[in-house]
């Protein structure tokens, strides 16, 4: 068997899919077995709550092994192409003015999270986005500038695939698993590293 320190090299020099071979039988594999399990997770709750057929973030979730702070260490994370995911999971709230500077009387689709819209003019930017989004959800893009409005407006509802996705079971399948590989009982605790 190899050890972790080949698992990481071939991981980062080749990506995950060869990492697993360098790792089969591993604790290593059991916690890669697991993140990609969980990416699994987090695409099924973006496609059931999506309004588009393709999903854009959904397809881009992927785990990724990377050395970790110490030689015999790994980091395992999900990994999305999408630098928009955050404000997915956790919404953004509506803007608190509305047209004109008037106060914004629209019910907040998220009102804890940190993301806030600052006014309900959408930049060129958000109404191109959305002009690519219309094409993945049926939608018209000559509708993109009153869509942008509204989803200032109102906000945007908060997905929660991220904890949806790890949940009490999945903790306790990976204590289980990883105690099993190891002979030891195994606590899980996991820490967000985006913070």
């Amino acid at each position: 068997m190899a050890r972790f320190s080949d698992a990481a090299k071939i991981a980062t020099q080749f990506g995950t899919k060869d990492a697993g071979k360098a790792i089969k039988g591993s604790t290593e594999e059991v916690v890669l077995n697991w993140v990609n399990n969980i990416s699994i997770e987090m695409q099924k709750i973006l496609m059931k709550t999506s309004t588009s057929r393709r999903n854009r973030l959904a397809q881009s979730l992927f785990p990724q092994v990377l050395q970790g702070s110490k030689p015999q260490s790994i980091k395992v994370g999900i990994v999305t192409t999408e630098n928009y995911y955050d404000y997915v999971d956790k919404g953004v709230q509506k803007s608190p003015k509305g047209r004109g500077g008037s106060e914004n009387q629209s019910k907040n689709k998220a009102p804890r999270s940190p993301y806030k819209f600052k006014n309900v003019g959408a930049s060129e930017a958000m109404i191109e986005s959305i002009k690519s989004w219309t094409a993945d959800a049926n939608a018209s893009a000559d509708d993109a500038e009153r869509i942008a409005y509204f989803v200032k407006r109102k906000g945007l509802t908060p997905k929660n695939y991220i904890k949806g996705s790890i949940t009490k079971q999945s903790k306790a399948q990976l204590s289980e698993d990883l105690s099993s590989t190891l002979g030891r009982v195994i606590k899980v605790q996991l820490v967000n590293f985006n913070k």
